[in-house]
């Protein structure tokens, strides 16, 4: 019996000092797929996200962020099928803590801590900020347990939590980051919409695939999202032929382009066409509600030309 339970022991603890190692976040080529679903959305639809990181470094305040980009893959499959490219933000880690900085999901410029991966046991509460327009304050985490996934060829360890109310779950990752999607930790708090990491990528190379997405507010039929083993050469467009402002705007959208386009449709989440006109580098948009609308310029044979995203206040 000695003999036949050491391995077994060793077997054991080996892997348990494994997980224990600390997995830092990339800092070069990665990637990750996130499906979204809001509430009103038709069944079927939803949107598909792809936030890449090139390596490449931009520096605020002192510190060193590596930027990241956000690519927008727009209800497929149905006539608004579209797919277009932002520059989402940037990200640093220190300390096991990782903070971001993007204007485009916050609207501001506040550096917000969304992972704190020192050590925790269950029980404990981790606090952290979501990345979202109006909120600053640090939230809580309840931590339920603590395990190991496979990611790539080691195990990383990861935290699971749940809200103070015991209803919505989430866990993290060390090295990929939340099940909601990287940017998204804390996403239940934000309950019209639901987020769901699909794939992560490292330099290329499918790591990791996310066995049990919730869909929590996808109608059916729900998304059937396969990861390749690879994703291709990582190439982002960080310049438009175009840029709008202001954004949040309130009656009147301004476009800057070196270009003429035709046509402009402006669409709402819903994938609704709620206002539609002659191009004109100035659009009265004083009639749309409040709310996030996409904007597709159009050229003279109805071919889409470029879309953007904005903020109606």
């Amino acid at each position: 019996m000695k003999h036949s339970l050491l391995p077994f022991f060793i077997l054991v603890c080996f892997c348990a000092l494994k997980a224990q190692s600390y997995h830092p976040m990339p800092i070069s080529g990665a990637q990750w797929n996130v499906a979204r679903c809001w509430f009103f959305y038709p069944g079927g639809w939803h949107d598909e996200y792809a936030i890449k990181m090139d390596g490449g470094d931009t520096t605020i305040n002192g510190h060193v962020y590596k930027k990241l980009f956000l690519e927008t893959h727009h209800a497929p499959g149905t006539e608004y099928d579209s797919t277009y490219t932002h520059f989402l933000g940037a990200m640093r880690e220190a300390n096991r803590q990782v903070f971001f900085i993007s204007e485009y999901q916050c609207l501001d410029t506040i550096e917000r801590m969304a992972y704190d991966f020192n050590y925790t046991s269950p029980g404990d509460t981790i606090y952290t900020q979501i990345l979202t327009n109006g909120l600053t304050q640090f939230i809580p985490h309840y931590v339920t347990s603590i395990d190991s996934v496979l990611v790539g060829t080691e195990w990383n360890r990861r935290i699971n939590m749940t809200d103070e109310s015991g209803y919505f779950n989430e866990s993290w990752t060390e090295g990929v980051g939340s099940s909601l999607g990287l940017t998204y930790a804390s996403y239940w708090q934000l309950t019209d919409n639901s987020y769901d990491l699909t794939c992560f990528y490292n330099e290329h190379i499918l790591n990791y695939t996310n066995p049990q997405p919730a869909y929590l507010f996808c109608t059916a039929p729900l998304p059937d999202i396969q990861c390749s083993a690879t994703t291709s050469v990582l190439h982002v467009q960080t310049e438009q032929n175009f840029t709008i402002y202001p954004d949040p705007a309130l009656d009147e959208l301004t476009v800057s382009s070196i270009i003429d386009f035709h046509s402009v449709h402006i669409f709402n989440v819903m994938g609704e066409d709620v206002m539609s006109c002659v191009y004109s580098r100035s659009l009265a948009i004083q009639n749309l509600v409040p709310g996030i609308y996409y904007i597709q310029f159009m050229d003279e044979h109805k071919q889409l030309k470029s879309v953007s995203r904005f903020v109606k206040e």
